[in-house]
């Protein structure tokens, strides 16, 4: 369901605070609903009225490949100290 909110964007339009009255230079804005819980956590972009998810701007998605990325290396490093890749 969609429904206005006020978005406060910083120089990259990245969103920064969603409130529902308008304030300041907040930017009025249909929104689906309910919002994604990033949203507060500054992984949307603004881009043409739209909140748009940023997996890059994602603090909890980009711990959760750091941390499969050291496990791969890992698993890759434990096989090829054991007799290498099969």
């Amino acid at each position: 369901m969609l429904k206005t909110f006020y978005v406060q964007t910083d120089e990259v339009k990245r969103i920064t605070d969603v409130i529902e009255i308008p304030y300041g230079d907040y930017v009025q804005v249909e929104l689906n609903t309910p919002l994604p819980f990033q949203i507060m956590g500054g992984a949307y972009q603004l881009i043409n009225g739209q909140a748009i998810y940023k997996p890059e701007w994602d603090t909890n998605y980009l711990q959760a490949k750091i941390t499969k990325l050291e496990k791969d290396n890992a698993d890759l490093t434990f096989a090829m100290m054991n007799g290498g890749l099969l």
